[in-house]
This record gives C-alpha cells, sequence and structure tokens, in this order.
C-alpha cells in the first residue's frame, strides 16, 4: 500500500476525534437525553467490545482494497494495519470514553422502563419547547428541547410528576429515546 493510503486513514481517524471532541464539547447536545451526566466508567473489556469489532472490519476492508498480488503479503498488511487502527480506536476512546460510550450506549435498547420525572422548569420561546427535569437522585435536573408533542406541551405544568417512557441502553445506562417522548 502506498502513502496516499495512510494518508486516507490518518484523515479518517482525525475526522472521527474530531467528531467525538465537538460532541463531547457540546455537551448538552449530547448528554441531554441523561438524566445524569456521570461519565462511564469503562473498563478494558467493555473498550475490547468495540474496538476489536472496528478492527475487524478494518482489516476486512484493507484486505479487500489491497492491490498486493501475494495473498501472504496482503493478509499480513491487513493484520498489520489493522492492529495499528485498533490501537488508534483505543486511544481515541479513551480520550473521548464518555462522549462516545454514550453515543455507542444507545445503539441498542435492551429494554424499555417507565420513569417518573417531576418538571423543575418550563420555557417556551418561538418555536423551542424546552422542559428540565428531575428524578429524586438528580436535584439539579437535566434539560430536554422538543421533545414533547403539542398535545403534551398544552398539558406539562411546572412541579408536574409526569411519566416517561425511557430506554435502558447497551451498558444499562438509562437514556430518553430521540424524537418525541411518550409521557403516561
Amino acid at each position: 500500500m502506498d502513502r496516499s493510503f495512510f494518508k486516507r486513514v490518518f484523515w479518517v481517524i482525525i475526522a472521527i476525534a474530531l467528531y467525538f471532541f465537538i460532541n463531547s464539547d457540546l455537551g448538552k447536545a449530547l448528554f441531554s437525553d441523561y438524566e445524569d451526566y456521570k461519565p462511564f466508567d469503562l473498563e478494558i473489556v467493555q473498550v475490547l467490545y468495540i474496538v476489536i469489532p472496528l478492527a475487524l472490519l478494518s482489516a476486512i476492508v484493507i484486505f479487500w482494497v489491497s492491490t498486493e498480488k501475494d495473498l501472504f503479503i496482503r493478509i499480513a498488511k491487513s493484520f498489520a494495519y489493522s492492529i495499528f487502527i485498533g490501537l488508534t480506536l483505543g486511544v481515541i476512546i479513551a480520550a473521548f470514553d464518555s462522549a462516545f460510550v454514550f453515543q455507542v450506549n444507545r445503539l441498542y435498547t435492551k429494554k424499555t422502563v417507565l420513569k417518573s420525572y417531576k418538571i423543575k422548569y418550563i420555557r417556551d420561546v418561538d418555536d423551542t419547547f424546552e422542559v428540565t427535569l428531575r428524578t429524586s437522585n438528580n436535584k439539579n435536573g437535566f434539560t430536554v428541547f422538543n421533545k414533547f408533542t403539542p398535545e403534551d406541551e398544552s398539558r406539562l405544568r411546572e412541579k408536574q410528576v409526569i411519566t416517561i417512557e425511557t430506554g435502558v441502553g447497551l451498558f444499562d445506562r438509562p437514556f430518553l429515546f430521540l424524537g418525541k417522548l411518550k409521557t403516561y
């Protein structure tokens, strides 16, 4: 493989790192669907669940796009590059673990749970309907934007207790679903 391949891989890794940096820097957009902002305590096994499949996928792609004629050389280069990519992704995940894992947590919903929230604050400005919710565990609350249907918006009041359907994600962290929330 030539140097242009390394440049492409380098820029893809930089783009991925930049994406997670932006998301971690814009915490409200990233964490707005989580009732607590405590970072995930990632163990090495959880990181490996993410890195190994991505490294294997990169090995397959590298093997497929390789122009080498010798099969052994193609396999060896694919293996070496996938280890490099896996280590690089491991470093990126370690650097941006919370931002990355909060996103990965949403990929698979293990179960849905009904949770009660008390409405702490409601603000309706222009096209943005902002509601600050709080649970018994979270005294400060967290804010969601445009998550309620117009019917729900008209009946919500401050200090009202509502029940919302939430999902429990891949890493057992509850989150609010994307889109409009189902209230009960």
